[in-house]
């Protein structure tokens, strides 16, 4: 398709993903400095699965670094290779990608998310399956074992160019900060329920770990953005 020529023209690859099998979804993980991870991945790695899934994670790190925060990050890139290597699910599969020492004024969760799903788009495209499914998922980010499923039937029963999924934040124990985390939580409802009340035609939710994209659409839109703060605000509201 012309559409991704264009789109690959004007934003070469960093990386070239590689997985085993066909794939009907893709998640992007941005890594920096994240010992959750492992979390996340275990997460996932429990989802009931009937088509392929591929995981990309973008290790990152800007040039300006602390050297002590490279080394970490270094040694985790390493250590998510391992993981996949000795994971015994099949049907998952994962690819990890070190964008490291990054120029300092594009460096940050858009750059890395933009990385990994420019490479997830690419793969698509690749294999015939422009309309593949691309999801967003933070370092952070645990989801319901049914997660790969209904983002898949999603896709594959409507016509939709993307998807926003419910969410719900962990509450921590100690009370300062369990009650911070409610009252950002309260506001994210808050200013949908505002939009629809307005009438506003596109009242979503924007998490950049709650969303996903057909890789087709990804492309006509122009990608993802580098914004170090707030591409998931910018990908969703200027995209529409």
């Amino acid at each position: 398709m012309k559409i991704f020529d264009r789109y690959f023209e004007k934003n070469p690859l960093k990386f070239f993903p590689d997985f085993p099998d066909r794939l009907a979804l893709i998640i992007v993980i941005p890594v920096f400095d994240d010992p959750d991870i492992f979390r996340t991945l275990n997460s996932l790695l429990n989802c009931r699965v009937d088509d392929k899934v591929g995981i990309i994670l973008v290790v990152n790190h800007a040039e300006h670094c602390e050297e002590e925060l490279k080394k970490r990050n270094s040694r985790l890139y390493e250590e998510l290779k391992d993981f996949f290597k000795n994971s015994p699910v099949r049907g998952i599969y994962g690819n990890v990608f070190p964008a490291f020492d990054l120029p300092s004024k594009q460096a940050g969760v858009g750059m890395a998310r933009k990385i990994g799903m420019d490479a997830a788009a690419w793969y698509f495209w690749q294999i015939g399956n422009e309309k593949g499914g691309i999801a967003s998922l933070d370092a952070d980010t645990l989801v319901d074992v049914d997660y790969c499923r209904e983002l898949i039937a999603c896709f594959a029963k409507t016509n939709y160019a993307g998807i926003t999924v419910a969410y719900e934040h962990v509450f921590p124990d100690a009370a300062e900060e369990r009650t911070g985390i409610m009252k950002y939580e309260l506001y994210l409802r808050y200013y949908r329920l505002a939009l629809l009340y307005i009438g506003h035609p596109y009242a979503y939710s924007c998490l950049g770990s709650a969303f996903a994209v057909r890789a087709e659409d990804y492309v006509a839109q122009g990608g993802m953005n580098k914004k170090q703060a707030g591409e998931d605000f910018y990908f969703r509201f200027l995209s529409v």
